[in-house]
């Protein structure tokens, strides 16, 4: 109902233009600013378009392939958004030349996602405006480092950037990169000073990789998120330590780049960092629970490890001013418990999730109690047992099940039961 309503002010405004096959479209199309080709759309309805009478046409969006609008683009000159993601153009009844873009004067945003077809097949350099460009399969082509307005540039795993990225100064947004020690690209991308969001993914253990992503990452001064994913076996936590994060970062995603949470990870560097997720070899409990607490504008926390830590932890508490923002705090594969946060902490605290052994709740070792977690709203609790001892599991369940009851908010609970590895 509410969808409904949007999609009818907007078509009286003339904000935006539904055509969806249900019922005869009232705008008249000289007047068309933005169009939206809907699945619904019947073929009979979408061979009717004749996009050469929509001569103020700026933004075309398709949910399904219609083959004559596709062909009829190059004559929509006033034409700034052109997005055709997700439809897929190997399903047309015949094969669509998309060198038409080529022609397009204004382009702003090109989104060529899951099309299936090969972004080779355009020239995309001379759309010498595009701000905006959601490449699709294949390689990337290597005219697009010619795009000196481009502002973002999203390719995908195991697409490789061509060389001369360095020349796109004005690139705010760059995601995924690949690095694999071949291209060099690790150290092009210190030239992009006007980074505000950039995704890594980095295949391989090369160390001088490392060094050179490091020197890049230096200039990157107004990184608001970084994402770096890791896909080798070794950790470089020397290298990394010497880190300086920008001052205004606010979301970081590091995956499997050091073996323990890095040296620069504190309030003092971080000062607006809000979303963290992190995976490292080890966790130190009661070290570094102890410095993610001072984050002072930390709102969601993912930490976890890559194998199970099974072993009791040396007991500690954080400050009861411990964690003043944070809303969701996942922290897998080591042993923790709510009442390691005190009363006071964790006043915004909607969602835990922790791991513990039955064993060491039903023993007296670890207490679940989250009464004095007073925003909570959801507990996920991942439980080890040994074979024979589903007794404690049931007998935790139910311990959970009456500290929740007692909880004003009544928060709702899921276990996770995992056997220890006899």
């Amino acid at each position: 109902m509410v969808l409904d309503l949007i999609c009818s002010l907007s078509s009286e405004e003339n904000f935006v233009t539904i055509w969806d096959g249900s019922k005869k479209n009232k705008n008249n199309s000289d007047i068309m600013v933005r169009l939206s080709f809907q699945n619904s759309m019947s073929d009979l309805t979408t061979h009717r378009v004749d996009a050469t009478s929509m001569s103020k046409l700026r933004s075309v969006t398709l949910f399904r392939t219609d083959d004559d609008l596709i062909r009829s683009l190059s004559s929509l000159q006033l034409l700034r958004v052109l997005d055709l993601s997700r439809c897929d153009l190997r399903r047309s009844s015949c094969q669509i030349d998309l060198r038409c873009v080529e022609k397009l004067l204004h382009p702003r945003y090109l989104g060529l996602l899951d099309t299936l077809v090969d972004p080779l097949s355009i020239e995309i350099g001379k759309l010498q405006l595009l701000q905006t460009l959601d490449s699709g399969t294949g390689e990337v082509p290597s005219s697009v480092v010619r795009l000196g307005k481009l502002m973002c540039l999203y390719v995908y795993s195991s697409m490789i950037l061509p060389v001369g990225i360095e020349n796109l100064v004005s690139l705010e947004e760059l995601s995924v990169v690949t690095l694999d020690g071949n291209n060099a690209i690790e150290k092009e991308l210190g030239k992009l000073v006007e980074l505000r969001v950039l995704r890594i993914s980095w295949e391989g253990d090369d160390e001088s990789v490392c060094n050179s992503l490091l020197m890049s990452l230096a200039n990157l001064q107004k990184l608001r998120t970084l994402e770096i994913y890791q896909y080798g076996d070794a950790s470089f936590d020397a290298s990394w330590d010497s880190w300086v994060p920008p001052p205004h970062l606010q979301a970081l995603w590091f995956d499997s780049c050091t073996s323990t949470l890095p040296r620069w990870i504190n309030s003092s560097l971080l000062p607006v960092l809000s979303h963290m997720f992190i995976k490292v070899d080890m966790v130190m409990p009661e070290v570094d629970i102890q410095i993610l607490g001072k984050l002072p504008a930390l709102c969601f926390l993912n930490m976890s490890t890559w194998r199970a830590q099974y072993t009791t932890i040396e007991w500690f508490i954080v400050g009861d001013d411990a964690f003043p923002c944070l809303r969701e705090c996942m922290l897998y594969n080591f042993q923790t418990g709510p009442s390691m946060f005190p009363q006071g902490s964790m006043p915004g605290l909607e969602y835990i999730y922790f791991c513990a052994r039955a064993s060491h709740i039903t023993g007296g070792d670890l207490d679940v109690d989250v009464r004095h977690l007073p925003s909570l709203q959801k507990v996920t609790v991942h439980l080890w047992s040994e074979q024979h001892c589903l007794p404690a599991v049931q007998k935790v369940a139910d311990m959970l099940e009456l500290t929740l009851d007692a909880h004003p908010n009544q928060p709702t609970l899921h276990c996770q039961r995992i056997c220890l590895p006899e």
